[in-house]
Formats: C-alpha cells, sequence, structure tokens
C-alpha cells in the first residue's frame, strides 16, 4: 500500500456501521485518527444528510459528505454544494412502475420525505410507524418538491420485475441497496460519481482515494477509486469490483486497512 492516498470514502450500513447501526470502537478509532494524520473522511450513504451530520458528530470529525447515492454533496458545514435531482417526469414513470407492481414509494427531499404503503402491501419498512396509504403527498410532491431519490421496497420478487421494467422504460439509475430495497437517482448518477465530483472541487486525484461498500449501489465506487475495498459480506458483484476483500463489519474490515495508511 503507498502512503500516496489522501482520501477515505465509505459506505455506512453493513460496511462501516456494525448491526446495532453503529461504528465499532476500532473503525471509529481508525477514522479519528486518520482525519488528525491529514486524510480527508467521506461518507458515501443512501442516507439523507441529517443522518450522516450526525454520525460526523458523533465521531468528533469533520468532512465533505455524498448522500442520497451521489445525487447530492454537503461541505463540512453540511452546506449542499453539489446536486442533480430527478424530473418530475422521471418521477412520474418510475411512480407508476411501483405501483404497477405493488410496492411501497418513497420520495426523498432535502428536508423531507414523502412514503406511500399499498393498501395490500406484505412487506413494509420497519421505519414506518404508520402506514400512508395516500398517494396525495407524493404526487403532488413530484410537482412542487425537488426529489433527488425515488425508493422502492417490497417483496423480492416484486421489486426484481420492477428493476427489469425500470432499466427498460427509464434511463435513471437503479440500483439495489438492500435485500428488499430498489433506488432510483438521476440518470449516470451514484456514489462514483458523486466522489469524482467532489475530488474535482477539492483537487484530489481519483487515485489518491480508497473506498469501502458492501452492496449493488457501491459497485462502481469501489471501482473508481483509487483502491476500492469491499467487505466479506459484500455482494459477489461488488467484491469482483474491488481491488481487495477484507474481514465484514464485525471484524472491523474498515480499521483494517486504514491502519496501514497510518
Amino acid at each position: 500500500m503507498t502512503p500516496s492516498f489522501k482520501l477515505i470514502c465509505t459506505d455506512l450500513d453493513r460496511t462501516f456501521l456494525n448491526a446495532q447501526g453503529q461504528p465499532s470502537l476500532q473503525n471509529a478509532n481508525a477514522i479519528r485518527q486518520a482525519v488528525a494524520a491529514g486524510y480527508a473522511f467521506v461518507v458515501a450513504s443512501g442516507r439523507r444528510l441529517a443522518s450522516i451530520a450526525a454520525l460526523y458528530q458523533a465521531l468528533g470529525v469533520r468532512g465533505d459528505k455524498i448522500f442520497f447515492n451521489g445525487a447530492c454533496i454537503a461541505d463540512a458545514d453540511n452546506q449542499v454544494i453539489a446536486s442533480t435531482a430527478l424530473t418530475p417526469a422521471q418521477l412520474t414513470t418510475l411512480m407508476a412502475i411501483g405501483q404497477q407492481f405493488g410496492l411501497n414509494l418513497s420520495l426523498s427531499a432535502l428536508e423531507a420525505g414523502f412514503e406511500y404503503v399499498p393498501p395490500a402491501a406484505t412487506w413494509v419498512p420497519g421505519y414506518l410507524k404508520e402506514l400512508p396509504h395516500d398517494l396525495t403527498a407524493l404526487t403532488t410532491a413530484v410537482q412542487t418538491t425537488t426529489i433527488y431519490k425515488l425508493s422502492f421496497s417490497g417483496e423480492r420478487p416484486a421489486l426484481e420485475a420492477a428493476a427489469a421494467a425500470v432499466r427498460s422504460q427509464t434511463a435513471v439509475t437503479c440500483s439495489w441497496t438492500d435485500t428488499h430495497f430498489l433506488e432510483m437517482t438521476a440518470p449516470g448518477v451514484n456514489k462514483l460519481t458523486g466522489l469524482q465530483h467532489l475530488c474535482a472541487l477539492r483537487g484530489i486525484a481519483m487515485a489518491a482515494t480508497v473506498a469501502f461498500g458492501d452492496y449493488e449501489n457501491d459497485a462502481a465506487l469501489l471501482h473508481g477509486a483509487g483502491l476500492g475495498v469491499a467487505m466479506s459480506n459484500a455482494l459477489p458483484v461488488v467484491q469482483v469490483a474491488a481491488d481487495q476483500v477484507v474481514d465484514n463489519r464485525a471484524f472491523d474490515g474498515v480499521a483494517q486497512v486504514v491502519r496501514t495508511l497510518l
């Protein structure tokens, strides 16, 4: 490993965070040491900005953030410095596909989320305490709110059919983020393009980046980074895209690699 790396970029769930949604002590300490040594630390996640910002605060570090799977970038002060939204036409098409296959729908804006659960849904995300069966809020948001990410969730067979429809009918970026989740961003937008844009802004060569991930929405990121590192629990397609595979989150895989940089 070369000492020329300057930026560490990591996915969160199943990569940097443990089963309780927290960084292990080893992972947290490794990142603090890396930032103290001058490395830039960047999270690239499908999550909302507030969730990622809370992690930085808990770690006691500052840094840029790539969120909504690359659709938005925020600086160390949590100000959005770049973004690419889905268009109303794209959203309308995607929502129609989701409804066709009986899936739950979720729209992500900077300050709000809009949820819909079909009355006949057989699988619902655990974070929903109430089941919103009315589409009105979503259809209104499509026309009045800037939306950066649309998510389908539900049973796997319906999601697979919807994924095929999305890829045949649209040019949007479509990727799996978990067994029951399929997420869409604007055409050509993913975590890699987010990191490329950020590196251009910061004057950092992509060859000087190290990236960690585990799921389909991380594959391009790991392939395009200077060093792509997949967790051992990563999907096969992600492991193939990576330069290296390390122990999974239960064994502090991120920390293992970061320590070799210090």
